[in-house]
């Protein structure tokens, strides 16, 4: 009897230890957020620039610890059509930081038109959990060859659990 109820113990034991790990680990609960750290998810204010450019949007951006980042956003519906964006981030000193993020673009009909690239710089100058990035976007066609291109500045916020 005494072995069961050890045993027990000890898989009760293990289970609450996974559920505060994987806790911890996934949402950060329990830490505070440093000012140089992207990692997590942030809604961002994407404001275009110059002349053509496209209205305001927002986007979805996730920052992950291995250096990737995944971004969504709200304008990928308006031609031409973009994926989710998939891309790289790292930091180039205090409070700052530079990414890449690659779109697949398409026409109306669903074939494909190319590609979007976005590289930009993070500044987390004004707190741990909001940031200004400016950023330029660049689009090619299926063999690589430019197109045309313009400029944005973002403004992220974090996504927090309250």
């Amino acid at each position: 009897m005494n072995a069961k109820r050890i045993f027990l113990a000890l898989i009760i034991t293990a289970v609450i230890a996974t559920i505060a790990g994987a806790q911890y680990n996934s949402e950060g609960i329990g830490t505070k957020a440093k000012k140089t750290d992207l990692v997590g998810t942030w809604i961002v204010d994407v404001t275009p620039t110059g002349e053509g450019a496209p209205p305001p949007f927002k986007a979805l951006t996730t920052f992950h610890s291995d250096g990737t980042l995944v971004e969504t956003e709200t304008d990928a519906l308006i031609p031409p059509f973009i994926t989710p964006g998939h891309g790289l981030w790292g930091k180039i000193r205090a409070n700052e930081f530079a990414f890449k993020i690659v779109f697949l673009t398409f026409d109306a009909q669903g074939n494909p038109t190319g590609t979007a690239i976005v590289k930009g710089t993070v500044f987390t100058n004004s707190g741990p959990d909001l940031y200004d990035s400016p950023a330029r976007v660049e689009f090619f066609d299926p063999d690589g060859n430019f197109m045309f291109g313009g400029d944005a500045s973002g403004t992220g916020k974090r996504v927090k659990i309250e």
